[in-house]
């Protein structure tokens, strides 16, 4: 199938307006979470599980929640094992404020 030359497929200038109708979508619709990077003190190389960290720093991003299920009653099951948790919550961030994050933080 041809593309039609009248149109531009994947210019700068639509790829602006798609990311700034996204942008204009999580300000309207998306809410502030924190992330807080965890910095391991002490870990055990043997077991490799963390014995102290700590949580020094605490980031504001924003989000969009696309999906809660699991918080409902009867999510969590009882069975002969113990417990079984099954909640969850999906989220996304924008890729703009992870990669500002990311360089701050390597």
């Amino acid at each position: 199938m041809a593309l039609n030359p009248f149109f531009l497929q994947g210019s700068p200038n639509e790829q602006s307006l798609v990311q700034q109708l996204i942008d204009e979508h999580l300000k309207m619709f998306g809410l502030d979470c924190y992330y807080i990077p965890r910095k391991m003190i002490i870990t055990d190389d043997v077991l490799g599980e963390v014995q102290s960290s700590k949580f020094n720093d605490a980031y504001i991003l924003e989000a969009y929640l696309n999906n809660y299920e699991g918080y409902a009653k009867g999510s969590d099951i009882m069975s002969k094992f113990g417990i079984n948790l099954q909640t969850k919550l999906l989220s996304q961030f924008p890729e703009k404020d992870m990669k500002i994050l990311l360089l701050h933080l390597l």
